[in-house]
């Protein structure tokens, strides 16, 4: 009785395939496999790599505004320093987001983003500023959330040197 039940069992996942003038063929139902892979976190040198070249062209445009502005340049050429500054913090907010940081750098990170999520803004209207002055107030708002405790923090876990302005243009 028992090898009767079993043999029923076994015989119905299976179906019959019949082909002219051949014996039936059994063909057992194959369960189906889903494999995932979850990419790994980037090493801690990978993603010390990573970090600087994310940053480096915000850090750049950055430079390239406060010397428009410390050097007196034309509203224009300070409105377009602002919107390049605008557009290399939208593309490094863009990045960060997307990178797969090592655990102890990822909540670090999350604050970066935040904060320099909170300075477009600013970042934008001092690209749509009228005067000198326009433009100083927004760089300031802005800057307030430039993220130098999160950067700090990030910098110290993937034992980069300290931020130097005089690595990205400035004096």
């Amino acid at each position: 009785m028992i090898i009767t039940a079993a043999a029923a069992i076994a015989l119905s996942a299976c179906t019959a395939t019949v082909t002219s003038g051949e014996p039936p063929v059994a063909t057992i139902a194959q369960p189906s496999v889903t494999t995932t892979t979850t990419t790994p976190p980037l090493s801690k040198e990978a993603a010390a790599k990573h970090y600087l070249a994310i940053v480096k062209p915000y850090n750049e445009a950055l430079e390239r505004l406060e010397q428009a502005i410390n050097n007196g340049k034309p509203i224009d050429v300070q409105r377009g320093a602002a919107t390049e500054t605008l557009q290399a913090n939208e593309e490094q907010i863009r990045q960060l987001k997307a990178a797969l940081w090592p655990e102890d750098i990822r909540t670090a990170v999350d604050e970066l983003v935040a904060e320099s999520g909170k300075a477009q803004e600013f970042w934008r209207k001092a690209s749509e500023a009228q005067t000198r002055d326009q433009v100083v107030e927004q760089v300031r708002a802005a800057l307030k959330h430039d993220g130098t405790a999160a950067a700090k923090t990030i910098r110290e876990r993937l034992e980069l040197a300290k931020y130097d302005e005089r690595d990205y243009g400035g004096s």
